[in-house]
């Protein structure tokens, strides 16, 4: 016994729809772990960059003592 072919076309379709949803699930998911992997490196990142702002702001005291730094012109002006 055959179902109407309304019903198998019906089906078909429905089942295709699903299956393009669990290929969008799926790459939905890849991407998100990619994006959670960047944003891992650059918090990572973030944090070097500042601990090595640190130092060198450190050596830079040392040598100049406190004071503020003009970083686009390189003045250094002294606390009084």
């Amino acid at each position: 016994m055959q179902i109407k072919e309304e019903y198998l076309t019906t089906i078909r379709e429905l089942r295709d729809n699903f299956n393009a949803i669990v290929v969008s699930l799926g790459q939905i998911s890849i991407q998100k772990a990619n994006l959670e992997n960047d944003e891992k490196l650059l918090h990572q990142e973030y944090i070097k960059f500042g601990a090595e702002e640190r130092e060198l702001l450190s050596k830079i005291e040392k040598e100049y003592g406190q004071g503020d730094l003009d970083i686009n012109t390189g003045d250094f002006t002294p606390n009084k």
